[in-house]
């Protein structure tokens, strides 16, 4: 009898060992991209910009394939028609990441001092519509915290060997779904210069997936909703879609 007490006791302890394992932080980071882990992607989205002055709508669309660590990435304005020139192309090759950023005045390579501009004159920057590499931060789950009603882990990443506007981010991705349900981005005073907030999401192929998304920038006391009007996932997106001549 002693024997069997003894086992259950190291049977339990061990079980409750396992469940306290830290989860793992680059993991959670990578599920916590805007765009999913989907191998291919078609978005149609609409853009609400919200200034002072007044309110301004795109219709973008944005094609994301990815291949193990290689990954390329087309959002585009389509609506108002005079803005369709804009584009935002991203191409990662065997870890190399190189960006461009298309307007009525042409096409240039946006260099890294450049991620955290706004991408077309949104609360959005190139950054946010990237994916997240672990190896670009040091990351520390710091425990658990229950945010818009989501169980979520705490996740903080502070740069390392990046150009970025922010010395910290603080990050709540919910244990369930893996999404990001809110993100802090602080300055080297600890101060909140802007923050994302997942206002809904969807199940996109059986897998969650951020439906409506709000960026607000602080200082200037505008923000920027992103929604979902309509995504398809697993189809061949053509070459030519990321062609940096097609720009």
């Amino acid at each position: 009898m002693r024997r069997i007490l003894l086992a259950t006791a190291f049977t339990l302890i061990s079980a409750s060992v396992i469940a306290q394992e830290p989860p793992d932080a680059a993991d959670i980071l990578r599920r916590a991209a805007l765009f999913g882990q989907f191998t291919s992607i078609e978005v149609d989205l609409t853009m609400e910009i919200h200034e002072r002055r007044g309110t301004k709508d795109r219709g973008l669309v944005a094609y994301v394939e990815r291949d193990g660590d290689d990954a390329r990435a087309l959002v585009q304005i389509v609506s108002p028609a005079f803005l369709n020139s804009m584009k935002f192309l991203s191409i990662t090759d065997d870890e190399d990441t190189t960006q461009w950023l298309a307007t009525s005045r042409g096409v240039r390579r946006v260099a890294a001092s450049s991620r955290n501009d706004q991408l077309f004159d949104s609360d959005f920057t190139v950054e946010d519509l990237s994916d997240y590499d672990p190896e670009d931060f040091d990351l520390t789950v710091t425990g658990s915290e229950y945010v818009n009603g989501s169980d979520s882990y705490v996740l903080e990443a502070v740069p390392l060997g990046i150009e970025t506007d922010y010395a910290k981010r603080v990050m709540y991705v919910d244990k369930e779904t893996g999404l990001l349900v809110l993100a802090r981005f602080l300055d080297d005073s600890g101060v909140v210069v802007r923050e994302l907030e997942l206002l809904e999401h969807m199940d996109l192929d059986g897998v969650p997936f951020p439906e409506v998304v709000k960026m607000t920038t602080v200082s200037s006391n505008t923000y920027t909703i992103l929604t979902v009007d309509d995504a398809k996932v697993g189809h061949d997106i053509p070459d030519r879609i990321f062609n940096r001549g097609n720009l």
